[in-house]
């Protein structure tokens, strides 16, 4: 017979995988009844604390850490990350395991950063934000025995909370078409990150079944300035597009500038839309069309799978919640 796991205990008690991890492992975040409830399912299921993780939990160090990259020229404030975080938290609440954040400005500081947490012992696993080409990273925390969850892509041994980039990017795309663009433009960042991979292929696709021109504006850095740049130059070609899909927020508000100063107006001359939506593309006028999804639930599932990892549980990989299109002004409007 197979031996019970976390899973198997939670499903039959009808509670989270963290409520058993936290009853089974003696710490807080669960009630004394069910506790006990989920202590007595344990029994009776002949579940078993796995020894390799109960040995490692006398020198834990009870944290765990994000390493968040961004060149030295970007000092944007990005919604998404501050949300992102705030799941995290929001999972770690009760759990006695506290968040390490730390600020890199280039892959090689971000290696570096994860030498030093394992040589130091200061975290228990790691959460890997925006994979890449090549990326070095989950190798690396893998040889360093550090429990890991990546967001956004699958990769030996590590846990993964998947989006659906392919379906974001397609809702935009068909609204757009659906509204008279005959010519999408893409204003996005580093070509290199799998996730923008992914749009910029599902827009080649699109166009290529719809008939309409796909023109991608890539590696920008993620700032007003990059994209007030990257818009202007699209804005300066004979083959002017008609609608513009901005990677976030941020970069949708140095496009928007572009437009106006261009003297070109959004929601006539140009529809715009974000993949990610914010209370701020809401107040604009035109307010913008955007993808709504909730980056702290994203952050909250990446937590939970590390929590389990660290409880013995083997990684597994979850899908996030699908995409939802808001429509705005900015490509409604035929003022």
């Amino acid at each position: 017979m197979a031996r019970p796991t976390i899973r198997d205990i939670a499903r039959e008690a009808g509670v989270s995988r963290a409520a058993v991890s936290f009853a089974l492992n003696d710490r807080p975040g669960v009630s004394p009844t069910t506790r006990a409830r989920i202590i007595d399912i344990a029994a009776k299921m002949g579940w078993r604390p796995n020894a390799t993780a109960r040995a490692l939990s006398s020198s834990r160090s009870n944290a765990i850490g994000l390493v968040l990259q961004r060149p030295r020229v970007n000092n944007s404030s990005e919604r998404f990350f501050f949300e992102f975080i705030t799941g995290i938290q929001d999972a770690l609440d009760n759990s006695g395991i506290d968040l390490l954040l730390h600020l890199s400005h280039s892959m090689e500081e971000e290696l570096k950063a994860y030498e030093n947490w394992w040589a130091q012992g200061r975290v228990d696993g790691t959460i890997v934000v925006d994979p890449r080409d090549d990326d070095p990273r989950p190798a690396k925390l893998n040889e360093y025995g550090l429990p890991t969850v990546v967001i956004g892509q699958k990769f030996d041994e590590c846990g993964a909370v998947i989006g659906d980039d392919e379906q974001m990017v397609r809702l935009l795309a068909l609204h757009l078409a659906e509204q008279g663009c005959r010519h999408i433009a893409f204003v996005c960042g580093s070509s290199s990150f799998t996730h923008i991979q992914q749009r910029i292929a599902t827009l080649h696709d699109f166009g290529q079944e719809r008939g309409i021109s796909i023109t991608i504006a890539a590696n920008n850095e993620f700032s007003e300035a990059s994209a007030l740049h990257a818009t202007r130059a699209l804005l300066a070609t004979s083959n002017l597009p008609d609608g513009i899909i901005f990677a976030n927020e941020i970069l949708t508000l140095g496009g928007l500038q572009a437009i106006a100063h261009a003297g070109l107006k959004t929601g006539k001359d140009i529809k715009v839309c974000s993949c990610e939506d914010s209370p701020m593309l809401g107040m604009f006028s035109p307010a913008v069309t955007a993808i709504s999804r909730n980056p702290a639930t994203l952050g909250f599932a990446g937590a939970q799978l590390l929590l389990e990892q660290l409880h013995g549980e083997s990684p597994r990989t979850v899908s996030d919640q699908e995409p939802t299109l808001i429509v705005r002004s900015s490509t409604a409007s035929t003022q």
